[in-house]
C-alpha cells in the first residue's frame, strides 16, 4: 500500500513538474503568462462580422501590433509631405508569426531609409489566401491609403482540399481554454522537433500515407491541377485590381521556396513537410510544378496588366540558406527579399510621382 502511494505521488510530481516546466518555458521564450492559455489566434486576430484583421495593440512575445492591427510601429500621423507609404500583403511568410527575425517589410523600410521618406506597413494575415486578403484590403487596410502595395501570395493554399473562396460567413473567435488546462501536451508535441530526423520522417510519411488512403482513389494530385491554377491566377488578378482601384500601385511578387528543380536529396524530408502543410493532396513533383506554374502565372499577369513585378522565385529558389523551412525566411532570406523589393520600389518612385491625397493620414481618407 505504501509503495502504491509512493508511486502515485511520484507520478503526480513528474506531471506537475512537467507542467511547470512547460509554462516557464512559454514565459521565457514567448512572453506568455504562467496563468493564461496560449492562443496565438485569439491574442493577435480580431473578427468583426466577415472581416479578419490584426487586433489593435496586441502583443505576443516579440510580436507587436499597432493601432490598425498591422505588425510594427504606429503609422505616421499625418504622413509627412513627399513621404511614400508602402504596404505588404501576404500570409505567414510576410507576417513572420514566429518573431524569430525582423519581418521583411521592416527590413525593407530599413533598406529605403537612405533614399528618402518611406513608411512600410505589414498588413499580412497568417494562414490566409488571396480572397481573405482582398476582403481585408477593401474593408480595412485600404483606409490608410498606401501608394504602393506589395502582394506576396502563397500558391500552396490552392492545393488544399477546398480551394480558397471569398468570405461570406460571420466569423467567431475560436473557444479558449481555461488557464489551468494542461500545457504540457502541446509542449511535448512541439518538442518532437528535437527528435531524431529518422523518427520525424517516419511519422510524417506515415501520416501522408494515411491521408492518401482516407481520401481514396484520385484524391492525391498526381498531375498539375489546372483548375486550381486558374483559380489562383483569377484571384491574384482580382486583388491586384482591387488595389489599383484605390489608386495604389500593386507590385506582384513570385513565391519563393528553398527547393532546387529537381530537389536535392537532403531537402526531401522538408519537401514532405511542405506536402503536409499544403493539405497532403499533392505529390512532391506536383507541389513544385504548381509553385513554378503559379510563378509563371504571376509573371503573365504582371505583363498583361502592366504591374511591376519582383521575381523572387527566380532569385531565391534553391538557396537553402535563405529559408528556415520550405518557404519561411531566415534572417538572410528576409534581407534578400527586402533588397529585391527595395530595388523595385526605388525604380517605381523614379518613374512615377505620388501626390498625397488631401486629408489622408493614418486615420484614413476623409
Amino acid at each position: 500500500m505504501v509503495r502504491t502511494a509512493q508511486a502515485v505521488l511520484l507520478i503526480a510530481v513528474v506531471i506537475i513538474s512537467a507542467e511547470l516546466t512547460a509554462r516557464v518555458d512559454d514565459k521565457v521564450r514567448r512572453g506568455i503568462s504562467v496563468f493564461s492559455q496560449p492562443s496565438w489566434d485569439v491574442t493577435l486576430m480580431r473578427r468583426d462580422s466577415t472581416l479578419l484583421t490584426g487586433r489593435p495593440h496586441a502583443r505576443k512575445g516579440a510580436i507587436r501590433l499597432n493601432a490598425y492591427g498591422f505588425r510594427g510601429p504606429d503609422l505616421r500621423d499625418p504622413l509627412p509631405p513627399g513621404c511614400v507609404r508602402i504596404m505588404a500583403i501576404g500570409a505567414s511568410e510576410t507576417f513572420d508569426e514566429n518573431g524569430r527575425v525582423e519581418d521583411y517589410p521592416r527590413l525593407l523600410e530599413n533598406q529605403l531609409r537612405d533614399h528618402g521618406c518611406f513608411e512600410v506597413l505589414n498588413a499580412a494575415i497568417v494562414g490566409q489566401a488571396l480572397p481573405r486578403l482582398q476582403h481585408t484590403w477593401e474593408h480595412h487596410a485600404s483606409r490608410v491609403a498606401p501608394s504602393i502595395v506589395i502582394i506576396y501570395p502563397t500558391p500552396s493554399f490552392y492545393l488544399r482540399d477546398v480551394p480558397p473562396a471569398y468570405p461570406t460567413d460571420v466569423l467567431h473567435d475560436p473557444p479558449t481554454r481555461p488557464w489551468w488546462h494542461p500545457r504540457v501536451l502541446v509542449w511535448l508535441e512541439e518538442s518532437t522537433l528535437g527528435w531524431p530526423q529518422v523518427v520525424r520522417t517516419h511519422l510524417l510519411r506515415r501520416e501522408l500515407s494515411a491521408a492518401a488512403d482516407t481520401g481514396g482513389p484520385g484524391w492525391v494530385y498526381s498531375e498539375l491541377p489546372l483548375d486550381r491554377l486558374a483559380v489562383y491566377e483569377r484571384q491574384l488578378d482580382s486583388i491586384a485590381t482591387a488595389v489599383a482601384q484605390r489608386n495604389a500601385i500593386p507590385v506582384l511578387v513570385t513565391h519563393a521556396t528553398r527547393f532546387d528543380r529537381p530537389p536535392a536529396k537532403a531537402d526531401l524530408d522538408i519537401l514532405d513537410a511542405f506536402r503536409h502543410n499544403s493539405g497532403q493532396r499533392a505529390t512532391r513533383d506536383v507541389i513544385l510544378a504548381f509553385e513554378d506554374s503559379a510563378a509563371a502565372a504571376t509573371r503573365r499577369l504582371a505583363a498583361r496588366r502592366g504591374y511591376p513585378l519582383v521575381d523572387a522565385a527566380a532569385k531565391m529558389n534553391g538557396r537553402g540558406e535563405l529559408f528556415s523551412d520550405f518557404m519561411h525566411f531566415t534572417p538572410a532570406g528576409g534581407h534578400t527579399m527586402a533588397r529585391l523589393l527595395a530595388a523595385k520600389v526605388l525604380e517605381i518612385v523614379r518613374e512615377r510621382s505620388f501626390p498625397q491625397p488631401p486629408g489622408v493620414s493614418a486615420r484614413g481618407a476623409k
